[in-house]
């Protein structure tokens, strides 16, 4: 058997080829978080709207509380857009957040009027936090004996 005629037989039998050496990345930093005012520890990933970057941190804000914050993914421009004060508004955000109709919609793993956490939503364009719903108890995998 030829090369060629192997060859064509291995793509034609669905044989995994190797894929070609994958080319140079480069990352880039658009900006790094500090904590303070501007927030700390963003671990729930973002979301792209347009050119802007939207997440949370949990710890951070005026409170110390958590904030909901835009990144501007051209420019690296950062700005809170809401800080939790740890009351009834909610605490810690520790969810990625979702958009719909000019609104992110969040979690909290803390405060609430329970103290059990809530689900927010902030308006993008007023920066205005509510309370959807504020948990009455803490969520959990239940223990089987």
């Amino acid at each position: 058997m030829s090369v060629r005629n192997l060859a064509v037989s291995l793509l034609s039998a669905g044989a995994m080829l190797p894929a070609p050496a994958a080319r140079g990345q480069t990352l880039t930093t658009l900006y790094e978080f500090i904590g303070g005012r501007t927030g700390g520890n963003p671990a729930s990933g973002v979301i792209l709207l347009g050119r802007v970057l939207y997440g949370t941190t949990p710890v951070g804000g005026s409170a110390n509380d958590g904030t909901v914050f835009k990144v501007n993914a051209t420019t690296g421009a950062h700005k809170v857009i809401y800080s939790f004060v740890g009351g009834a508004d909610g605490q810690s955000p520790d969810s990625g957040l979702i958009y719909r109709s000019g609104d992110l919609y969040g979690t909290t793993s803390a405060g609430g009027s329970a103290g059990a956490g809530t689900v927010f939503s902030v308006d993008s364009a007023t920066k205005t936090e509510t309370v959807v719903h504020s948990l009455a108890e803490r969520m959990g995998v239940a223990r089987v004996n």
